[in-house]
């Protein structure tokens, strides 16, 4: 007996091939490039090896990804008021093993500026800031920040409602020792604010993660979520410690 086979839903063709064609556009490839393929036998050829080269899962990531980015470009707009679609959607996701969770950062209206991330926080959702130093902006000394891209730049991290286990007790001396890269205070906070744009709570309500910015007076920048206060904490912390509830938050980008 012959088994049923799905016919494919109209709708999603039309979806996945106006994925496909946008996909095509951020390449930079026109309807002309893509007319010279059908018209090749050469071209097509390629093209049919290079389809086959790759694994359905691969192809779901490349279309994955786009819905990601959109993803990301529709928080920037509704909590931040940036449109930064078109820059995005031309941009390539960084990869490293074990970490899969992705943010923007660097834009101009929010570089340096962690205040200006709290407060659009504060308007949208109605919470509170605790701020051990004010502004935060003023108060951080850039001078011992790790290196970042110029201009825009997506990174990846681990993501999850904690910091990192492996990472876990390790204090900021040894990070920076290590050469590891970690979530600095902005990106941290982008980082929570998507979260809660996308599960509806912040990260951090049982933990605190440890940045890699440093106020002036040389404690470190530590942020969590105050369930009890329902607000963002952002507070010192030792350099040196090696509380059980606190950690880092390593991330990776690649350079433009």
């Amino acid at each position: 007996m012959a088994k049923n086979i799905a016919t494919p839903n109209a709708s999603n063709i039309l979806g996945t091939t106006s994925k496909f064609f946008r996909l095509m556009e951020n390449e930079g490839i026109t309807l002309k490039d893509f007319q010279y393929i059908i018209d090749n036998k050469s071209a097509r050829s390629k093209l049919a090896n290079f389809l086959r080269s790759i694994s359905l899962k691969e192809a779901y990531d490349i279309l994955a990804e786009e819905q990601i980015k959109i993803l990301i470009a529709d928080y920037y707009l509704k909590i931040f008021d940036l449109d930064i679609k078109s820059k995005i959607l031309k941009m390539q996701f960084p990869r490293k093993e074990g970490l899969n969770v992705f943010m923007l950062a660097g834009h101009p209206a929010l570089h340096k500026q962690e205040d200006k991330i709290t407060d659009a926080f504060v308007k949208k959702w109605g919470i509170g800031v605790l701020k051990d130093l004010s502004p935060v902006a003023d108060k951080v000394n850039r001078h011992f920040e790790q290196s970042r891209p110029k201009s825009l730049y997506l990174f990846i991290h681990h993501g999850g409602d904690r910091p990192d286990i492996r990472y876990q007790g390790r204090h900021y001396e040894h990070m920076r020792n290590i050469g590891t890269m970690f979530l600095n205070a902005e990106e941290y906070l982008l980082c929570t604010g998507f979260h809660r744009f996308t599960k509806d709570y912040f990260m951090d309500k049982n933990w605190c993660t440890k940045t890699s910015s440093r106020w002036y007076g040389d404690d470190t920048v530590d942020i969590g979520w105050n369930s009890v206060g329902n607000r963002i904490d952002l507070v010192r912390g030792n350099r040196d410690d090696f509380l059980d509830g606190s950690g880092v938050r390593e991330i990776f980008f690649s350079l433009p």
